[in-house]
């Protein structure tokens, strides 16, 4: 898998750790992590090792506040993977409130996975007040009209890997959420490691129904989830055994949740201290994971 070296990721905290030691020692903490900080993440684990080291560093710099954390993650990574490029979206309506707040969602991430994003295929993007949704229209309908009316698109030109999100305009942590949809069809191998994560997390876990886990919502019988010990059920949510909601829901709270989730007051702060693992790999992909 291709992705960033791990001596990029760790080459910050080597440094420092060199300058606390005497001579004799710094340069032998330098020579033996050599090799392995060459290496680059590959699995699963690697990538959250990588992250911990991350997380480490930023916890000792900011602190714990999800806003000072915030601030200086997106500055390392500003200065590693670049956080500048915006996503290439299409407003499917005249008000372009939810493809501006698309835009600047996608500047969450690391600038080659928004260029991946938009060399994938044309993202259209409306508002929406009820709830939001990305899909992806599959195969290539170059040259036809594409009938979208029934998730509100109208008649469309048609084209191959062509995606539809309906957000809230100025909702970032909904079009966060929306568009990391949208990058787990265009990136596979990186949503897999998120997969792979939860199927360890979960084997031989029964799948629930969301609605009876939170009766207050008006989620669907089909709705189902395999809720492990997530800050909130609806990470575990599948969909034909496939678990889409755990790479979005954890990179919305470590990046722009501020609102509380269904048993989660705090889900940055739940997420860190109680999920320490997946909080690590998001942080692992946000640096190592390159397309």
């Amino acid at each position: 898998m291709p992705g960033a070296t791990v001596g990029q990721s760790l080459k910050p905290f080597i440094e420092k750790k060199v300058k606390t030691l005497p001579k004799p020692l710094a340069d032998g903490f330098a020579t033996s992590v050599a090799d392995v900080s060459e290496s680059k993440p590959r699995s699963l684990d690697e990538f959250i090792a990588a992250g911990t080291v991350r997380t480490d560093e930023i916890i000792l710099a900011a602190g714990e506040n999800a806003s000072a954390f915030r601030k200086e993650l997106l500055k390392r990574m500003n200065d590693t993977v670049g956080v500048n490029f915006a996503a290439n979206v299409t407003a499917y309506e005249s008000r372009k409130g939810a493809a501006n707040t698309v835009e600047k969602a996608s500047k969450l991430l690391p600038d080659s996975w928004t260029k991946a994003i938009d060399a994938f295929g044309e993202l259209y993007v409306r508002k929406s007040v009820a709830r939001a949704f990305h899909t992806k229209i599959d195969g290539d309908y170059s040259g036809q009209l594409v009938n979208l009316k029934k998730i509100g698109f109208g008649i469309q030109p048609g084209d191959n890997n062509l995606g539809y999100i309906a957000t809230r305009a100025n909702v970032i942590e909904t079009a966060l959420h929306e568009y990391v949809h949208r990058v787990q069809s265009a990136l596979p191998d990186l949503d897999k490691l998120f997969q792979d994560l939860h199927r360890r997390r979960t084997a031989g876990d029964s799948l629930k129904r969301l609605k009876n886990i939170y009766p207050q919502f008006n989620y669907r019988n089909d709705e189902l989830t395999r809720e492990d010990n997530y800050i909130n059920a609806y990470f575990g949510k599948e969909y034909n055994g496939s678990a889409k909601e755990v790479m979005t829901m954890a990179i919305e709270s470590v990046m722009s949740r501020d609102s509380p989730l269904n048993g989660s007051e705090h889900p940055f702060s739940d997420l860190l201290k109680n999920d320490r693992e997946l909080f690590d790999l998001v942080i692992g992909v946000l640096f190592n994971y390159a397309p």
